[in-house]
């Protein structure tokens, strides 16, 4: 049977009543569904090509995700591609942070540095998406970095990229300490990886410290079922309030409870979205001692729904709270032992800056 062809003058025609549909689908999913949402009118008034700016007018984390993007999302648990460093910004200027096991690592960059250039150009001064694209390439590429570290040490390293497996929480000891830094709240990984931590860290006799000054967000439920590891079971941990005002409160999971006395935990800038609703209801219980700066101040939920083109839609979809009522503050965490210059020192050396506030108080449990 021979198929039947349309005619080149059609296709346009087709292209762009399908990209309607399309604008006619998210305008439909995000009216019922979305925080505070747009008017259904005026999202049907967008090309769909205007449609992602002027939602994102309303609500900074929505996002369309094209079919070819939200494939790659449901294959996050492929290897990754890429030199393994997280990047972040402050004032015009670039840093970069390596994670264990991956390529930078693996070349000698094993501390957070300040990014100079890029294959001889410098960075200072450029935006996300330049500095961002210059990182990314091809596997089997490479790129050559020019850091300095916090001592002022000039890195000049040409980094492969590589296909790589970040992990969820990594473990590293210092001396009597087990710094477990936390990555991602990554479905099914992070619980069991930070139990592995902090069981480790025991059984060697460490005091743990919970490292959350790169971990930017992840799945929530995973971050509040990891509290189930320093909080007895049902201790309240959250509140997710939904499009039409109602609260829903969270309980940490049953489940063995590693430790009985509270933990030190360092935040910053960086700790955002699940990581800031973890340490909140661990400080709130009681739990944990923040030490650092504040974090990001990211007091939504969000959620990603598929489209008819297999594509998908992300937004903004519920208001979060701290346990039992306590707001989340957009100003963001504030820390029990504040810091200056989290970003840039080692755990050690921040242990060190606050060891006068860490002294035992007569009333309460010793932390270090």
């Amino acid at each position: 049977m021979r198929r039947a062809l349309w005619p080149a003058a059609l296709l346009p025609l087709l292209a762009a009543a399908a990209a309607q549909e399309r604008v006619v689908e998210i305008a439909d999913i995000l009216s019922q569904r979305q925080l505070d949402p747009l008017p259904r009118q005026e999202m049907l008034t967008v090309d769909a090509a205007d449609l992602e700016p002027l939602l994102r007018s309303r609500d900074p984390y929505a996002r369309l995700l094209s079919p070819e993007q939200y494939a790659a999302f449901r294959a996050g648990g492929s290897p990754a591609v890429g030199i393994g460093m997280q990047l972040s910004g402050d004032d015009g200027r670039w840093f970069l942070v390596p994670i264990p096991g991956g390529p930078a690592w693996e070349a000698g960059i094993q501390v957070r540095a300040e990014l100079l250039s890029i294959e001889g150009r410098s960075v200072r001064g450029q935006s996300l998406d330049w500095v961002a694209q210059r990182l990314r390439g091809p596997a089997d590429s490479s790129v050559l970095l020019v850091l300095e570290t916090a001592s002022s040490q000039l890195l000049a390293r040409r980094v492969p990229r590589q296909a790589f497996a970040p992990p969820a929480v990594s473990y590293r000891e210092d001396e009597g300490l087990a710094l477990l830094t936390i990555w991602d709240f990554r479905t099914r990984d992070t619980q069991r990886d930070l139990r592995n931590g902090l069981q480790r860290a025991l059984d060697a006799g460490k005091r743990p410290l919970i490292d959350l000054r790169q971990a930017t967000g992840g799945d929530l439920y995973e971050a509040l079922d990891c509290t189930g590891l320093f909080l007895p079971p049902g201790s309240p941990v959250a509140g997710i309030e939904d499009p039409g005002g109602q609260r829903r409160e969270l309980s940490a999971p049953d489940g063995p409870r590693l430790l009985q006395e509270p933990v030190l935990v360092l935040i910053g800038p960086g700790t955002a979205s699940a990581a800031e609703a973890f340490a909140l209801a661990l400080q709130a219980n009681g739990a944990a001692r923040l030490l650092g700066e504040p974090s990001y101040g990211k007091c939504l939920t969000q959620t990603l729904v598929p489209l008819g083109d297999g594509g998908a839609v992300r937004f903004s979809n519920g208001r979060l709270w701290g346990p039992a009522g306590i707001p989340c503050r957009e100003q963001g965490l504030e820390p029990d032992l504040p810091v200056a210059g989290v970003e840039s020192k080692a755990a050690r050396a921040l242990l060190e800056e606050a060891a006068g506030a860490l002294a035992p108080e007569p009333a309460g449990p010793s932390l270090y």
